[in-house]
């Protein structure tokens, strides 16, 4: 049996994103407070939040490229 790209529910996706299903709290909050183009990549399916396990890895990536340009520390910054 193939594994699946889908995560069906908040904890699911807390468990994948963060390792741990009880933070599915702050699922719901990254789904609600971010907005395009850094809003997390969820969807709804019904009553269903979903979300694709390669396009979190996607969003993570982009994150990761966006920070290569910010400084390493507060002092290289001021």
């Amino acid at each position: 049996m193939t594994e699946s790209n889908i995560l069906a529910g908040a904890k699911e996706i807390a468990a994948y994103f963060f390792g741990d299903a009880g933070k599915w709290q702050r699922v719901i909050d990254l789904n609600r407070r971010h907005r395009p183009p850094y809003r997390f990549p969820m969807f709804y399916l019904g009553a269903t939040l979903c979300a694709r396990k390669s396009e979190i890895d996607a969003w993570i990536a982009a994150r990761e490229a966006a920070n290569n340009n910010a400084p390493a520390s507060r002092e290289q910054a001021a």
